[in-house]
């Protein structure tokens, strides 16, 4: 029997599991995919959609007792520990540019991206090979969001062709390879002197700065310019999302947690008030998986956690009944919705993610381990 199941391996889930496991839980994840991970840029919003600061968005979203600090510290300390530091805080917004051009207000990003300064020059570099960035158009939409900016743009050749259209995430793995990097760098230098340009002061690159070498090629681009670069995500997948979810996921393994993956969970079995199992299928293989606690982190609508039907919401996992907003009307004693499992009014565009992801998965984990060991737990042993 383990003493936590997590049902979803997005962030909420990973984030939920790895924090049981470091608090000596045995703990299992059951999901049938990965996910909204290649769905997301890569960076935490308090919630998508929310416009506000840290004390508006604590009193709507904080769950009673957390402490959102706390968790987005935690974090951003995995991170660390993992080998992809992200940056940003709780208390602050930072202004990051997409791939459309665009400006956004966000609270951490990737090692992979810098704040964008109000002044200076910028200049947006696109590759021939990559569709879907266009940099004309990102460099336009910047300079209108960004006046006090002089932003231009060029495109150049990854050197390497594809008999199909290549994706951002496939330029990142070609630039894994030293030798692409470098004659990327050499194009760009020779392109910047036959315009006769003036220096950067930040390059802007679609979200292809590497996949597992991502740190080498942010150092080998800033040496070659003198400057910051930062990539700007844009249609999925996303390379920042994806290295840390294969981090997280590295992480997890490495802790003892069990992966049940392309599994589904088809109902549970309740006995009382408490979740005794929950029925799981693979195929044709059909199982019954025990657990003390039970986290729910599937996802809500586009996590098809929840269905939307002409009778209204449908839980798709537990079987278990929901309210107008898809929230759990009876929670089982031992079951914790997190993320978009807790319901639409924790939702703005369909699902959860940022730090509010963060925090239930938190909250959940820390209220988990002070049970099983009688006591506060602060969610990550000698936080």
């Amino acid at each position: 029997m383990y003493n936590t199941a997590v049902i979803g391996q997005g962030l909420t889930g990973l984030f939920a599991a790895i924090l049981s496991a470091e608090n000596g839980g045995k703990t299992a994840v059951i999901s049938n995919g990965a996910g909204k991970w290649l769905q997301s840029s890569g960076l935490f919003d308090f919630t998508p959609g929310f416009a506000g600061d840290h004390d508006s968005w604590s009193k709507q979203f904080g769950p009673a007792g957390s402490d959102p600090k706390k968790a987005v510290d935690t974090f951003l300390q995995l991170t660390r520990e993992v080998g992809y530091p992200y940056a940003g805080s709780f208390e602050q917004t930072v202004t990051v540019v997409t791939g459309s051009g665009h400006l956004k207000q966000t609270q951490l990003y990737p090692p992979t991206m810098r704040p964008i300064p109000d002044k200076g020059n910028l200049l947006v570099v696109g590759f021939e090979e990559v569709i879907d960035f266009q940099p004309a158009q990102a460099a336009g939409n910047l300079q209108r969001e960004c006046p006090g900016c002089n932003v231009s743009e060029l495109k150049v050749s990854l050197g390497e062709r594809s008999s199909r259209g290549m994706s951002q995430t496939d330029a990142a793995r070609l630039l894994d390879r030293n030798g692409v990097r470098q004659a990327v760098i050499a194009s760009l230098k020779a392109a910047l002197t036959d315009r006769d340009a003036g220096a950067p002061d930040v390059v802007v690159f679609p979200a292809l700065l590497g996949m597992k070498n991502w740190a080498e090629a942010v150092n080998d681009f800033e040496e070659a310019f003198g400057c910051a670069v930062t990539e700007a995500p844009g249609l999925p997948p996303n390379a920042g999302a994806l290295r840390l979810y294969q981090l997280l996921k590295k992480r997890a393994v490495r802790l003892g947690v069990r992966f049940y993956e392309n599994t589904a969970v088809n109902g549970a079995k309740i006995a009382g008030n408490r979740i005794d199992s929950l029925r799981l299928e693979q195929g044709v293989r059909r199982q019954n998986l025990q657990a003390e606690q039970f986290v729910a982190a599937t996802g809500g609508i586009l996590g098809s956690g929840l269905i939307d039907t002409l009778d209204g919401f449908v839980e798709t996992a537990l079987e278990l009944e929901v309210d107008a907003n898809g929230a759990i009307i009876e929670v089982p004693e031992n079951l914790y919705p997190v993320g978009a499992a807790a319901g639409i009014d924790k939702t703005r565009c369909g699902i959860t993610g940022g730090i509010y992801s963060l925090v239930s998965g938190y909250d959940a984990v820390d209220q988990i381990t002070a049970k099983r060991k009688g006591g506060d737990s602060r969610a990550r042993t000698g936080a």
